[in-house]
């Protein structure tokens, strides 16, 4: 009679449009795919991550003017996310497009303007959520929102310097690490007992 497969050896399987995918050994490729990234090209996954919080601010900013700026009848509460609406969706758009028409060194100067943004529109997002939660409307999702983006305004604040350099090529390492642990889980390689009967 067989033995069950030990747990040390349970592989995850995902069904998608026909084809079984391994998860951890996708997870592991995707995975070592951005360490390599962040390891080899730490500025590039700093430009990358620059543009991509440009499109998220400017996201925030149609959102915000279109749902959470009428949540609440106060003048003072739709005139602070009514500023924050078009100033995000600005960043956005310069975020997104600047780089397209100047040369690269136009990163680091943009790095902290979107950080000083997101470190504004942070503040204003915690006022916001304190006049949702005092209005009794759903607030969560804005103040998630607000704490995400405090900490990806830090993140900038370090990443463009040196420092911040060295803490991406660290970070890519680790998360390469954690890809191949990943990819070797799910061929059943890592975490195999040998000399089982």
């Amino acid at each position: 009679m067989g033995k069950a497969p030990s747990k040390a050896t349970t592989v995850v399987y995902l069904r998608y449009g026909g084809t079984t995918m391994n998860v951890f050994a996708v997870s592991g490729i995707v995975s070592a795919i951005v360490g390599l990234i962040m390891l080899l090209s730490p500025e590039g996954f700093i430009s990358a991550l620059v543009v991509s919080l440009g499109v998220a601010s400017f996201a925030s900013g149609v959102f915000t003017l279109l749902q959470f700026r009428k949540a609440v009848d106060e003048q003072a509460f739709r005139i602070s996310l009514t500023i924050r609406a078009f100033a995000g969706m600005a960043v956005g758009i310069t975020a997104i497009f600047l780089p397209i028409v100047v040369a690269g060194t136009v990163w680091i100067a943009l790095s902290y303007l979107v950080a000083s943004y997101l470190t504004i529109s942070a503040l204003v997002g915690f006022y916001g959520t304190y006049r949702l939660k005092v209005a009794q409307v759903p607030y969560l999702p804005y103040l998630y929102e607000s704490v995400i983006s405090l900490a990806a305004a830090l993140i900038l604040f370090i990443f463009p310097g040196t420092t911040g350099i060295v803490l991406v090529r660290i970070g890519g390492a680790m998360i390469t690490l954690l890809g191949v642990l990943l990819f070797l889980k799910g061929f059943g390689i890592l975490g195999k007992k040998t000399g089982s009967q």
